[in-house]
């Protein structure tokens, strides 16, 4: 603790934390905690109530660091000029002004301007004034889920944040992640937002096979009856060979029995399935579960002796069309 006025004051010219080892006589010292303030406005919280309600202090203070507004008196956060400098400063401090300050548009339009996120701060109204939101999300599709109700449910709204972010889909009314459009250009931005779309939409062969182009890991939340068509079964065999995300979810699902029926029609589509290899070279059939394996092995006409490692498994087709009829199984070396 500095009991000294002049050692105080040239330990906060050089370390912007020594304001708070101040002595509660010391605490109050008007020119003192100016210069603190200005060194570091977060000081003004270990100043006394006398000084977090003189605005001049204050002013100095979420000049420096606008989330300093916190600290001011419930007077000055309700106070224009204060808090237009405190959310210049910093966006974020927008959550320490008063009700009415947040209900105030040209200091919201200023809290954003810096900081788009700082609309979750702003009054009801406000989050419902379309033309501010619209011209937010422009620019931050995520702060859909800052939006009233109402705005979420918009189309034209709703179609801004998505081509921005896919993600934002997951803050869109119920209405809109079952609407076609919007999760078609949603998944196409953001495969994962596909986990968000509506379950009418889910069962929708476009958007499954768009969120699988834009990300394979999305993979093990397809419904397993779209594992029977062509296309899709196309499109997953290339996002499992081209795409990092694609491998992982293959290696996640040859290990849950209930993806065995999935993995069999993706390996009798392709059999080369059952050699990619994990980031350590491990190869799928390698790590399959006995299930998973099982289905993986029934696809492939595989004996029940599978190769060294060194060696691809590979499916003697001519053999296998003649064999398929006894059901014996073939496995190439």
């Amino acid at each position: 603790m500095y009991a000294d006025r002049e050692i105080l004051l040239a330990a906060v010219t050089q370390n912007k934390y020594a304001f708070r080892y101040a002595p509660l006589e010391l605490r109050g010292d008007r020119d003192l905690v100016l210069v603190a303030v200005k060194i570091s406005g977060w000081a003004l919280h270990f100043a006394t109530s006398a000084m977090t309600a003189d605005k001049e202090v204050i002013m100095a203070a979420v000049t420096q660091n606008g989330s300093a507004l916190k600290f001011a008196s419930d007077e000055l956060k309700e106070d224009t000029e204060v808090v237009l400098a405190a959310v210049t400063q910093h966006g974020y401090s927008l959550q320490y002004a008063s009700t009415i300050m947040q209900g105030d548009l040209e200091i919201v339009e200023m809290a954003i301007r810096d900081y788009n996120g700082a609309l979750r701060f702003a009054s009801v109204e406000i989050r419902d004034n379309r033309e501010l939101v619209m011209n937010v999300l422009r620019y931050d599709g995520q702060g859909l889920r800052n939006v009233s109700k109402r705005l979420q449910g918009d189309k034209e709204v709703v179609l801004i944040a998505v081509k921005e972010n896919g993600a934002a889909l997951e803050s869109a009314s119920k209405k809109m992640r079952q609407d076609k459009e919007v999760v078609m250009i949603a998944v196409q931005s953001h495969g994962r937002s596909f986990k968000f779309v509506s379950v009418s939409m889910r069962d929708d062969k476009d958007v499954v096979m768009a969120a699988l182009k834009q990300n394979g890991d999305i993979i093990n939340d397809v419904d397993s009856h779209h594992f029977g068509y062509i296309e899709v079964l196309q499109v997953i065999v290339i996002a499992i060979k081209e795409q990092e995300q694609g491998k992982d979810a293959l290696h996640k699902m040859v290990n849950d029995g209930r993806k065995k029926d999935i993995l069999y029609n993706l390996v009798r589509h392709d059999p080369l399935i059952a050699n990619i290899t994990d980031k350590y070279g491990r190869r799928a059939y390698d790590m399959a579960n006995p299930i998973c394996k099982e289905a993986m092995e029934k696809a492939l006409h595989l004996n029940a002796t599978v190769d060294d490692g060194t060696q691809d498994i590979s499916v003697d087709t001519e053999k296998q069309d003649e064999d398929t009829n006894n059901n014996q199984i073939i496995l190439m070396y």
